[in-house]
C-alpha cells in the first residue's frame, strides 16, 4: 500500500486515486483500537459474498489519513486458485466502502 500512498505521479498514483486513498500521507499506521478493529471487521464481512467459510474474522486494519485499509489474510475469495488473492476493502472513518482491492 505504501507504494500507492507515496506515488507522486504515474500509474501507481492513478491506482491510489481510483481506490479513494489520499496521497502523501505521513505513514500507514496499524490500528490497535479494539472498537475500530471490530467495526472494521464487521464492515469487511458485509462486503463478502462468497466462500464465507474461509473468513477468519481476524482482520488487519491500517489507517492512512482518514481511510481504513482492511484485510482478512485467511479469507479466500476464489477457492479454485492455488493461492489466496487479497480481498482488501478501503473504507472511510464511518466504515463505508470506498473501494475494493
Amino acid at each position: 500500500m505504501q507504494r500507492y500512498m507515496f506515488a507522486a505521479r504515474g500509474h501507481d498514483a492513478l491506482i491510489r486515486d481510483s481506490l479513494g486513498l489520499r496521497p502523501n500521507t505521513l505513514a500507514l499506521q496499524v490500528v490497535q483500537n479494539e472498537t475500530v478493529c471490530q467495526a472494521a471487521s464487521f464492515a469487511y464481512r458485509k462486503e463478502l459474498n462468497r466462500n464465507l467459510d474461509t473468513v477468519s474474522g481476524r482482520v488487519l486494519v491500517l489507517q492512512a489519513a482518514d481511510r481504513y485499509i482492511v484485510w482478512d489474510p485467511g479469507y479466500r475469495y476464489d477457492l479454485s486458485l492455488p493461492y489466496a488473492p487479497w480481498f482488501i476493502v478501503i473504507m472511510d472513518t464511518a466504515f463505508r466502502r470506498l473501494s475494493l482491492f
